[in-house]
């Protein structure tokens, strides 16, 4: 198995939280996080960047979540509060196109931007692209994300400095324009926050990246 250890951890109810960092190894996928469980959305998250990485450049993520569920994702912001920007990830199914369509299962990640109300995640098309790794897969009880972004629109944490990673996730299904939308808009209102602040990006780089990603089949 692939073990990162220069890896730190991928509204009504609001809980802020600090992570404890543990090293797993999840047998589904053959890769090792130091990852970081929040009670309040009951979900991990695990990251891992290049050596000179950040958020605004090139970053894998892990999320494990309970299923049933609506959405889960994470962004860069302030404590208690909705990410402007962020990613999230959903399970949906859908009909393939066709006169003789067929139910299609998929696990899918977006980027999303916060509406001017506040009240949704709308779909982000400013550029960047996020690609989900086929080890990626669900069960009777969770679902588990691992993915790639690469010039993603998210806040670029300050060099040197303690960030907050806002996690969030929901019940609530998302709002797909047309049904076989494979882009959804996630309502707020029900949702939970969460989050860890990090004391340095620097904690989520790795001189394994590379390796990562052909461990991961992204390259």
């Amino acid at each position: 198995m692939l073990s990162l250890h220069a890896l730190a951890l991928l509204f009504p109810f609001i809980l802020p939280a600090f992570g404890q960092l543990t090293e797993v190894c999840n047998p589904g996928t053959g890769l090792c996080f130091n990852q970081a469980f929040d009670e309040a959305t009951e979900s991990t998250f695990g990251f891992v960047l290049p050596t000179e990485g950040t958020f605004t450049d090139d970053f894998i993520t892990t999320i494990t979540t309970p299923v049933p569920y609506g959405f889960v994702g994470f962004g860069i912001g302030k404590a208690g509060k909705t990410p402007r920007l962020s990613v999230a990830g959903v399970m949906t199914s859908f009909t393939s196109p066709g006169p003789v369509g067929t139910l299609q299962h998929a696990m899918l990640m977006q980027q999303s931007t916060l509406s001017t109300n506040d009240t949704q995640l709308v779909p982000n098309s400013s550029g960047g692209l996020v690609s989900i790794s086929k080890l990626s897969f669900w069960n009777a009880t969770s679902a588990t994300f691992i993915f790639r972004c690469q010039n993603c629109s998210l806040v670029a944490p300050p060099a040197g400095e303690r960030f907050h990673l806002a996690v969030f996730q929901s019940y609530e299904s998302g709002i797909y324009p047309a049904f076989d939308a494979l882009n959804a808009t996630f309502k707020t209102d029900e949702a939970t926050i969460s989050g860890f602040d990090i004391d340095n990006i620097a904690a989520l780089r790795s001189t394994d990246y590379d390796s990562f990603l052909v461990a991961a089949g992204f390259v």
